[in-house]
């Protein structure tokens, strides 16, 4: 009997299958709308944000909201 070996998706790396990831729980959607929020008061496209402070402002939101999550239960 000849041992089968796994057959990986060449096509597929780990950039991608994160990216995938990402978008699946949507925190690309979350970055998208941190980088260009707008209301009346505030433009996020006047400050510049770099992709590094985009991300810790996600960062920051998610960690307030699960923080928020826990102490509610």
């Amino acid at each position: 009997m000849k041992p089968l070996f796994p057959q990986f998706d060449k096509s597929l790396t780990a950039e991608t299958t994160a990216q995938q990831t990402l978008a699946e729980f949507g925190v690309t959607q979350l970055l998208d709308r941190i980088k260009h929020y707008r209301d009346i008061d505030f433009d996020a496209s006047q400050m510049h944000l770099t992709d590094a402070e985009v991300n810790a402002i996600a960062n920051l939101f998610i960690q307030e909201l699960t923080r928020d999550t826990i102490f509610a239960r």
